[in-house]
């Protein structure tokens, strides 16, 4: 006995073509996803690795974010240091590989010395009123010695100094920023590497969440 029959395969195209065509939205919506975790775990990365004295958008924590989202018509998302912070992105770039901090201006670094009135501990932030670039030293008017604001003065090749006390003994000043020709630079951290691991181990399994939302947000109608 020979038995035929027709199959109406239209609503399995239907749901076929609308699947292709979650794919970009779904992997839009992925990419955002992932790229979240991405500057979590890369804010993590930071402070677990450095001390961090500022707060607030002036952190270089902070700093961590979504460059670029991507689109549906572009699948390109960029995650990494936000460029608009004076220092911090070289900086990083130094801790991430290790390197050598070269001076920005002049033949060297003034480092802040911790425990002088510049910064009380490490993870103090530098007392604004002693910030370098606002201790406007400049030659005097008498003599050829190199005096700021805030009662400090330089000795060239050596550092800046400050007076705390009357007279001329060693108790009157302290140093508060010494020279160095350059800074060594060590890696400390592996950013690169944990914004990777986050793609690797969680991509997949967000693509996938998303996908099914958008296959199941509208179904074809037959």
């Amino acid at each position: 006995m020979l038995i035929k029959t027709d199959i109406d395969i239209s609503l399995a195209l239907k749901v076929t073509a609308q699947a292709i065509r979650k794919i970009p939205y779904a992997t839009n919506n992925a990419l955002t996803a992932v790229a979240k975790e991405m500057v979590a775990a890369g804010k993590v990365e930071i402070q677990n690795d450095f001390t961090v004295r500022k707060s607030g958008k002036q952190s270089i924590v902070n700093r961590v974010q979504i460059l670029q989202y991507s689109k549906v018509a572009d699948l390109t998302t960029i995650v990494g240091i936000n460029p608009d912070v004076q220092g911090s992105p070289i900086l990083l770039g130094f801790f991430e590989e290790g390197g050598t901090k070269e001076p920005d201006n002049g033949p060297g670094i003034a480092i802040p010395i911790t425990g002088s009135p510049a910064r009380e501990t490490f993870g103090d932030a530098v007392t604004r009123a002693l910030l370098y670039t606002k201790l406007q030293l400049q030659l005097a008017q008498t003599g050829n010695r190199i005096e700021g604001l805030q009662q400090t003065y330089e000795v060239p090749g050596v550092g800046i100094f400050q007076r705390v006390a009357p007279g001329n003994g060693p108790e009157a000043t302290v140093l508060i920023y010494k020279f160095a020709t350059s800074a060594p630079l060590k890696k400390h951290m592996d950013l690169i590497g944990r914004m990777t691991e986050v793609v690797n181990t969680r991509f997949n399994d967000l693509f996938w969440i998303e996908y099914e939302k958008e296959v199941t947000r509208q179904k074809p109608k037959s």
